[in-house]
């Protein structure tokens, strides 16, 4: 029941823009009286491939995702980074001036 619930519960994030589309794909005015529950879900979750309002932000989450994604690998790789410095760094100054001076 949990489950079912949170695949559903997306929708209130989204009603203006599935009432814009639904207007517009489906001729539909009211989505609190023209339409039952198991028909306005399964509607609703087909509404993004039309190309309107919630195919944009379909696009727009996708971009996020995409960018929040990049970002973790990016902090991940300069942490990464980070503790190669660091174990660089761990060795004496006299080693480093040496190697300076071998150059």
């Amino acid at each position: 029941m949990i489950e079912r619930a949170l695949q559903v519960l997306w929708v209130l994030d989204y009603l203006d823009d599935l009432e814009a589309d639904f207007l517009r794909f489906y001729n539909i005015y009211d989505l609190y009286n023209d339409i039952e529950s198991r028909r306005f879900f399964s509607l609703a979750f087909r509404v993004s491939a039309y190309g309107g309002v919630m195919s944009a932000r379909v696009g727009e989450d996708k971009e996020q995702q995409e960018k929040r994604k990049n970002q973790v690998k990016g902090q991940k790789l300069m942490r990464e980074a980070g503790q190669v410095e660091r174990v660089k760094s761990t060795k004496p100054s006299y080693i480093h001036e040496a190697l300076a001076n071998a150059e």
